[in-house]
């Protein structure tokens, strides 16, 4: 049905049930948590802290829908896909953690091949002055690479998409 729909189906079929109503009690929460946690920090409140914070915030955001589209983007193929998202869950409760407590090769495989560390490490990290150059280079990069990817993945698997009654 969102094939036939004169807008884009990557758009209609990720947006269609977009409700802000609902993320708005979370924002304010995770507001809140940041303005006491950075008040009882020594971390200097300036401009530049706040706009890196916010900046890598939005990065970090923008880079989860990539992520997460390719692997539910199998389901063209796929009867059953609960599992395969099941191995995504598990893998972004890396997050719960601060990227520097796993070893090297788990850190590189979380910031640079599938970049799950972006959206709650590195605007942290920016603000404690800890962020390499590499990083933050890399995080301007990711979003027009992950999402490129991920629409052309997209677009690959409409294209040879069959419903399950033909």
């Amino acid at each position: 049905m969102h094939l036939m729909k004169p807008v884009s189906s990557l758009f209609i079929t990720a947006f269609r049930k977009f409700d802000i109503g609902i993320g708005i009690l979370n924002v304010i929460t995770g507001v809140v948590m940041i303005v006491i946690s950075w008040n009882l920090s020594s971390v200097p409140l300036t401009i530049t802290n706040i706009l890196g914070y916010l900046f890598f915030t939005l990065i970090g955001s923008i880079v989860t829908f990539p992520i997460l589209l390719i692997p539910v983007t199998f389901s063209f193929w796929m009867i059953k896909s609960d599992s395969l998202m099941d191995i995504v869950w598990a893998m972004w409760d890396f997050n719960n953690m601060p990227m520097n407590i796993y070893n090297k090769i788990i850190k590189t495989i979380g910031v640079f091949v599938l970049p799950i560390f972006l959206l709650t490490n590195f605007a942290p990290m920016f603000v404690l002055g800890i962020l390499p150059k590499l990083y933050m280079i890399y995080a301007i990069i990711s979003v027009p690479l992950f999402l490129g990817i991920a629409i052309l993945f997209w677009n690959f698997a409409v294209k040879r998409y069959s419903s399950a009654s033909s």
